[in-house]
C-alpha cells in the first residue's frame, strides 16, 4: 500500500478520520441495511483504521470481526473499541486475509498498489452468496473548493505524481467486474466540509507543506467531495 499516514500524529489522524465518518455516517447507514448482517458468521475490514466502521458493525452483528491495518497504534484503538476484534498489523496487498461473508471497505482504494488485483484477491475469499461493501471513497477527480483556488489542485497533482489513480472512484463497477462479482448497487453523495488542511497535507506528502507558495492561513472555505459507494455479491 501506498500513503502517507506515517508522520501524521495518531491522535490528528483520529480527528481526520472522525471527520471522515460524521460526514458519510448516513449512507453507511442505509448500506448496513443492504447488508445481511445479522445472518453472517465472519466479517473483515482491510483497512481498518481506528475501528470506527467496525464498532458500529459490531453493535448490529453477532459475526466474528476481523480488522487488518498496518499502522499499529490505530489497531490498538480498534481493539480498545471493539471487545473480541481480530486485529492484524499487516500490508494488506501482501498478507493473508481471513475467508469472509462480508468486506468491508473504506476509503482504503486509492491507496492500493494494485487495485484489480487486490479486488480479485477479495473476491476470492468470499464465501458463497458473500457481499463486498465500499462504504465510501472520495471521487478526487471532481473534487472542489468554496475558492476554487491551488490547494486542492496541489493536493491532487503530488497524488497524481506519487502514482495515485485520483479516479479510482469511480472506477469500482469495473473493478467489481473485473474481479467476477456482481454490482448490486452504486451511487455516491457528495461530502462537504471546511478544509481540513492537515488532511490535505497529509495527502502522501508525509505531512509536508503541499506546496511552498502555500502557506497554512490560506486554508479557509469549504470543501466538496463526491464519495462513491456500492455493494457487490459472489
Amino acid at each position: 500500500m501506498r500513503g502517507s499516514w506515517y508522520g501524521i500524529p495518531l491522535q490528528e489522524r483520529e480527528r481526520i478520520y472522525a471527520r471522515q465518518s460524521l460526514e458519510t455516517a448516513a449512507l453507511r447507514r442505509y448500506i448496513y441495511g443492504l447488508l445481511p448482517l445479522r445472518r453472517t458468521a465472519r466479517i473483515i475490514e482491510p483497512g481498518c483504521g481506528t475501528g470506527l466502521v467496525l464498532s458500529e458493525v459490531s453493535l448490529l452483528t453477532d459475526a466474528a470481526l476481523y480488522g487488518y491495518d498496518r499502522d499499529a497504534g490505530a489497531l490498538a484503538k480498534a481493539e480498545s473499541r471493539i471487545p473480541g476484534l481480530n486485529a492484524v498489523e499487516c500490508d494488506i496487498e501482501r498478507h493473508p486475509l481471513s475467508r469472509a461473508d462480508i468486506v468491508l471497505l473504506s476509503h482504503v482504494l486509492l491507496e492500493l498498489e494494485d487495485a484489480p488485483a487486490f479486488m480479485a484477491k477479495l473476491a476470492g475469499l468470499m464465501e458463497p452468496g458473500g457481499r463486498l461493501a465500499v462504504l465510501g471513497e472520495y471521487d478526487w477527480r471532481a473534487a472542489a473548493t468554496s475558492r476554487g483556488d491551488r490547494v486542492l489542485e496541489a493536493a491532487v497533482r503530488r497524488m497524481e505524481e506519487d502514482g495515485l489513480d485520483t479516479s479510482i472512484a469511480g472506477g469500482i463497477p469495473g473493478l467489481i467486474a473485473g474481479a467476477g462479482l456482481r454490482l448490486l448497487h452504486f451511487g455516491s453523495i457528495r461530502a462537504c466540509s471546511r478544509i481540513d488542511p492537515l488532511f490535505l497535507a497529509s495527502l502522501y506528502l508525509n505531512g509536508k507543506p503541499l506546496d511552498e507558495s502555500i502557506e497554512t492561513p490560506t486554508f479557509e472555505g469549504t470543501m466538496s467531495l463526491p464519495v462513491v459507494w456500492a455493494v457487490a455479491g459472489r
